[in-house]
């Protein structure tokens, strides 16, 4: 008893230094991150606040750039090109003359904060403009009140004139549609057509546009056209897929869709591929809840949502990881929506996503363990692989969107050495799934708890730790509260009906079974149910878990001992990491390295 109190109070007190590792690291990661947002903002202070002063316009269009729908700037003497969406426009009060124009286009609500006057009690002209056609224009009067004004059509081109104290100056700009190649001078630097792949056949429906940042940086957009869109995928096979390919920058690359675009591949059953460089971002048929996206933003027409994909690069030297060495450079997966000035991000998913990221030249395949999530240095189910060409892939799967980097690790230990698990508990170990009693022993013959169990498999399955856990039992101090609030939040534990867990209670075979089929739910593993006559202790199997049970067998992931299930007995460490493995394999989120 003493001994197995003195590993329990180890074993929680490396649940403690692991969890105060972790928070260590984010804090870090978010230092960072937050280092580089105020560069960002500089940067876009620099580019977006551009004063003009007196009465002259020198320079009026000098600096053109293009505004994001969800973001708000002070826009003082210059143009500004939009392409749908709702736009904040905070006019801010300065002494002299200042032009205002935004450019919308294909109809958009823009809503006009600030005084209409002046520092100095002059009064300016606010003009806003839509450009597509027709010949309707809005004029916020001067003295006018401020307010939200829908532009649904606008002219080629009309004049510009400020009012200072009453009087019209001489000084006044034509102001023209934008042209297709985008303006020059700006951060849009040049316009070409996509090509957008629908059902294996190729279509125009893409648009690129590369701007460049302050820093040198390039991003590269496809606007995919969401009328040719639906017309190539109602016409699809189902259960094909659309391809857009964005051109590798050494910026962001980014798709912009619409949310009607992913309901109508979603009731096609087909996928959404992006690639760039060496890296395809794939979403699977539903696997955004776009009802949750849409009811967010309180959008009631999907084909009025900009749904945009972005893939940004990271450096090594931007990101720490706990374990590990990096073999390639990190990439951020995000994906946003947008709709009348509110932004939301689509941070998780009812179904894994795939993210293939090509292995630099020259790295031993053997030497590649698993893919990294940044902001917690939690490991998410990676694939490896070689492509028809040679080149080296690894494949991560996440029920979630971060910065992901690939990592070698390698762990073993001592005490397993020799037994017929040590190849499989190497594995997960080295996979940071499994963690061992000390440095350098595993003592695979001792049993699993039901928390151990439950944060086995929310580790295997990538899953973030969170969610809430009304437990009895488990304290939100307690080193399992995360990884059972997980475990809750994805279905894989429900509990006792007397409102606890038993945290601490060793967990029988027959439990581990229900788990574990709740967990291949997770992973979308189908697997097979299976007869359980040849079991001479079949008949001791609970009626509960019964299902559970078939299913284990007849997947393959429970195979007995000596013609029994020994159901009601507790699972030991070993055959934990074997079963778990098991399950990934199967699940096809992993490769097969170990033969178990």
């Amino acid at each position: 008893m003493k001994s197995n109190n003195y590993e329990y109070e180890i074993e929680k007190l490396r649940a403690e230094k692991e969890r105060n590792d972790a928070k260590l690291r984010y804090c870090k990661n978010q230092l960072k991150a937050l280092s580089q947002e105020e560069q960002n903002l500089e940067r876009k202070a620099r580019n977006h606040r551009i004063f003009t002063r007196g009465a002259m316009l020198e320079g009026f269009l000098q600096n053109p750039l293009l505004l994001t729908d969800e973001q708000v700037y002070s826009i003082e003497g210059q143009t500004v090109t939009i392409d749908g969406g709702t736009v904040k426009v905070a006019y801010t009060d300065y002494a002299g003359i200042r032009a205002n124009n935004v450019y919308i286009k294909g109809g958009a609500s823009v809503t006009v904060s600030g005084s209409p006057q002046n520092a100095m009690g002059a009064v300016v002209a606010y003009t806003l403009l839509s450009v597509d056609a027709g010949t309707q224009s809005i004029t916020l009067p001067s003295g006018g009140s401020v307010g939200s004004y829908v532009l649904t059509v606008g002219q080629e081109s009309m004049p510009y004139q400020t009012i200072l104290n009453g009087a019209t100056p001489a000084a006044s700009v034509t102001i023209s549609k934008k042209s297709d190649s985008g303006y020059i001078g700006g951060s849009t630097t040049s316009s070409t057509t996509s090509t957008v792949v629908v059902d294996g056949k190729t279509t125009d429906a893409g648009k690129v546009t590369t701007t460049t940042n302050a820093d040198g940086t390039k991003n590269n957009t496809v606007a995919v056209d969401p009328a040719k869109l639906e017309a190539q995928v109602a016409a699809a096979d189902t259960g094909s897929s659309v391809v857009v390919t964005v051109p590798a920058s050494t910026g962001s690359a980014n798709t912009q869709i619409v949310l009607k675009d992913v309901e109508n591949l979603d009731a096609r059953n087909m996928s959404l591929e992006i690639r760039t460089g060496g890296t395809t971002y794939t979403v699977a048929p539903n696997a955004i809840d776009t009802a949750k996206v849409a009811a967010e933003l309180g959008a009631s027409d999907t084909s009025k949502v900009p749904l945009t994909v972005t893939v940004t690069p990271v450096k090594q030297s931007d990101v720490t990881v706990a374990r590990g060495t990096q073999v390639a450079d990190p990439v951020k997966f995000e994906v946003t929506a947008t709709y009348d000035g509110k932004t939301v991000a689509v941070s998780s998913f009812s179904h894994y996503v795939e993210r293939t990221i090509a292995i630099p030249a020259g790295v031993d395949p053997n030497k590649i363990t698993t893919g990294i999530r940044v902001e917690d240095s939690e490991q998410v189910p990676t694939f490896v692989s070689k492509n028809a060409n040679g080149v080296c892939t690894a494949t991560i799967n996440s029920l979630t969107n971060s910065t992901y980097v690939i990592v070698y690790n390698e762990k073993s230990f001592a005490d397993t050495a020799g037994k017929w698990y040590e190849k499989a508990v190497t594995e997960m170990a080295s996979r940071t799934i499994i963690n061992g009693k000390t440095a350098t022993t595993f003592d695979g013959e001792s049993n699993v708890t039901r928390a151990e169990f439950a944060a086995i498999l929310t580790r295997a399955l990538g899953l973030p730790s969170g969610g809430s856990s009304s437990f009895s039992d488990v304290s939100s101090s307690a080193w399992c509260y995360g990884s059972v609030g997980a475990a809750v939040k994805y279905g894989i534990i429900k509990g006792y009906k007397d409102g606890s867990f038993r945290p601490n209670a060793n967990i029988s075979r027959e439990e581990a079974m229900v788990m574990l089929q709740r967990a291949a739910e997770v992973a979308d593993y189908a697997g097979t149910s299976g007869s359980l006559d040849g079991f001479s202790d079949a008949s001791q199997v609970g009626a509960w878990a019964k299902s559970a049970v078939e299913f284990s067998v007849g997947s393959g992931l429970i195979q007995g001992n000596g013609g029994r299930l020994n159901s009601r007995s507790s699972i030991t460490r070993a055959e934990a990491a074997v079963v778990v493995l098991r399950l990934l394999q199967k699940a096809k989120l992993i490769d097969v390295r170990t033969n178990v």
